[in-house]
């Protein structure tokens, strides 16, 4: 199973992005309504960066999006965090080294795209196992929220610690 990235840049990808996530946002959680995942994507269309997950049939599998904030979790343009509210990829494409190689090349387009970036955000429903026990292995859990759906476990790491554990290098560039 070959897929590419992309970040999106033309109005088709943007519009493509929408549609794909509110088709799958059940994905998310079971109770994840239309109107919760409109809201979401009005929320973060303007400052957030989207990242496509294609097969070879140029379809889309996957998407993430990210953005930079400040020390107050702010947008900003020039922030030191990328924050990345959401992630998802088609139940198909699942497999651990997709994941493993999505994640890398994820990782990859946001340090190239905002070479100021010195740390990464993530959170999961504190009851997603799985989740919290991928994240755990590169980022440690900084504190809790509430989200939509319960109780947000928020981690951090450093982007060199996340370059080491997916194998970039900055003097080596993949």
């Amino acid at each position: 199973m070959t897929v590419s990235f992309r970040l999106c840049a033309a109005n088709e990808d943007y519009a493509a992005y929408c549609q794909y996530f509110i088709q799958h946002r059940k994905q998310f959680h079971a109770s994840y309504k239309l109107g919760d995942a409109i809201a979401h994507l009005i929320e973060y269309m303007q400052e957030a960066r989207i990242v496509l997950v294609l097969n070879d049939m140029e379809q889309i599998v996957g998407a993430g999006h990210y953005m930079t904030v400040d020390e107050e979790q702010q947008f900003d343009e020039n922030g030191t965090t990328a924050f990345i509210p959401t992630t998802i990829l088609s139940p198909g494409y699942r497999q651990s080294r997709v994941f493993y190689t999505g994640l890398r090349e994820f990782v990859r387009i946001i340090l190239t795209d905002a070479p100021q970036v010195n740390k990464l955000r993530f959170e999961a429903q504190s009851d997603n196992a799985y989740l919290n026990r991928l994240y755990s292995k590169f980022a440690s859990p900084i504190g809790e929220q509430d989200g939509p759906f319960g109780n947000m476990i928020v981690y951090s790491a450093d982007a060199e610690a996340i370059k080491i554990y997916l194998r970039l290098s900055s003097s080596r560039e993949q």
